[in-house]
């Protein structure tokens, strides 16, 4: 846990390392960040396309390698329902599932 200096205005630099956080970090709480998450994704995806790669998604992969968003649990109320968890974007996971932004 560290103390930070949060300005009024995030940068993309800031929410570049927010999101990484978040993407190592697997916070239990991802309910209440999913505002802050979403408006740093968003900043995330501002900054990709100032990135010279034609591709954003190559872009944004350079920038969070290990990308990570949480996926609610559902639908449905059986044991087979599909399980909340964070789900890397760029690889693969166990079953084939793979998050779409």
């Amino acid at each position: 846990l560290a103390l930070v200096q949060v300005p009024v205005r995030l940068t993309g630099s800031t929410c570049i390392d927010f999101v990484k956080w978040c993407s190592q970090a697997q916070p239990e709480n991802a309910g209440d960040l999913r505002d802050v998450f979403t408006h740093a994704m968003s900043k995330v995806l501002e900054e990709a396309k100032k990135r010279p790669l034609k591709d954003k998604k190559m872009a944004v992969k350079q920038m969070i390698p290990n990308l990570k968003i949480y996926c609610k649990e559902g639908p449905g109320l059986s044991k087979d329902r599909f399980p909340a968890r964070w789900l890397p974007i760029f690889d693969q996971v166990a079953g084939n599932v793979k998050p779409m932004l």
